[in-house]
C-alpha cells in the first residue's frame, strides 16, 4: 500500500492552549513558571525594553 505523508501547521493561541489544560495541568504550569530557570527568561531585558527605557529617559 502506498504511503502518503503531510506536514500540517497547527496555530493555537495561549489563551486555547490554556483552556485546553486540566486543572493539574495548570497547577505543573505554574510551578514551571516560578521555577527559578523560567522566572530568569521572563524577566530578561529585551532590546526593545531598552530602546523603550531610554526614550522615556530622554538619553
Amino acid at each position: 500500500m502506498p504511503r502518503i505523508q503531510k506536514s500540517y501547521t497547527l496555530e493555537v493561541t495561549v489563551e486555547q492552549f490554556l483552556n485546553a489544560c486540566s486543572d493539574l495541568e495548570l497547577q505543573e504550569l505554574e510551578l514551571l513558571l516560578y521555577s527559578p530557570q523560567y522566572q530568569q527568561r521572563m524577566n530578561k531585558e529585551t532590546p526593545t525594553d531598552r530602546t523603550e527605557q531610554k526614550a522615556l529617559s530622554g538619553n
